[in-house]
């Protein structure tokens, strides 16, 4: 039998827990059976190895609460549409989650909550800046006519794989490895979309792929979403942030939902 691969996680955000304003998120840690040693995801009751069942006697459980004391409580800004915190007795204010509030509550995808105490926000905005001194570069000389190329029995173009679809059309291509990448620190720059009057406000998805060949000439953002972005694309609920139509069937990308995350 050939030894078993650590898991791609320890543990498994289970439910959400903590007054209003000030809830947090509560985890389940991954358990190792006492049969074969394997280990196994929180949600397991018997080992996905020998089917031994899970031990009883042991809490694997994992409070996210911080200090369960702080004052600190979390509040949407009107303007942005975004989760912001604020103390109770100082009145400081900050975009990100502070330290002594744990874990962000399970399944929220608010931007800015991120792990507790990190200062990513003020990082993100910092890059940004420094992206847009300096014009866009090419990722590709052309785009790829396969991306976009008509094949006969295909009669329609699926915008979210950016290929005509028909009778020809295979599910699986969408699981091939991507022959390129979108490098931030390399490939983020000044747009037609960042001068002054513009008026798009959607990001370039074959930016986000690693093939635009249009550079600091394309019509949408080559950079990290800030927060006056996503309080741009809030309000744009039937588009998402690269402007595709989105419809209530699609599980990710219904506009019954709302997502924060670049996908």
């Amino acid at each position: 039998m050939q030894p078993q691969k650590g898991l791609h996680r320890s543990s498994t955000t289970t439910h959400t827990a903590g007054p209003i304003g000030a809830s947090f998120a509560v985890s389940e840690r991954n358990w190792k059976c006492h049969s074969c040693k394997a280990e196994n995801f929180s949600k397991r009751d018997r080992c996905f190895r020998c089917r031994s069942k899970k031990p009883a006697e042991r809490n694997f459980r994992v409070q996210g609460g911080g200090n369960p004391n702080h004052k600190w409580r979390e509040a949407l800004d009107p303007e942005t549409k975004q989760i912001y915190y604020y103390h109770l007795e100082t009145g400081k204010t900050q975009w990100d989650r502070p330290k002594e509030m744990g874990s962000a509550p399970l399944a929220t995808g608010w931007y800015g909550r991120g792990a507790a105490g990190s200062q990513a926000q003020q990082e993100l905005d910092a890059k940004n800046e420094e992206y847009l001194k300096r014009p866009a570069p090419k990722q590709a000389d052309n785009l790829a006519k396969r991306d976009v190329a008509y094949q006969e029995g295909s009669h329609e173009y699926n915008i979210w794989y950016n290929k005509f679809a028909g009778d020809f059309w295979n599910s699986e291509q969408s699981y091939e490895p991507a022959e390129t990448r979108c490098k931030v620190s390399l490939h983020a720059g000044r747009t037609a979309a960042d001068k002054e009057g513009a008026n798009n406000k959607y990001f370039c998805i074959w930016w986000a792929k690693g093939k635009c060949a249009k550079g600091a000439k394309c019509n949408s953002f080559h950079r990290i979403p800030t927060y006056a972005d996503c309080g741009h694309l809030e309000k744009e609920m039937l588009r998402d942030v690269f402007g595709r139509e989105r419809h209530a069937s699609q599980v990710h990308h219904s506009f019954i939902h709302v997502y924060k995350n670049i996908q």
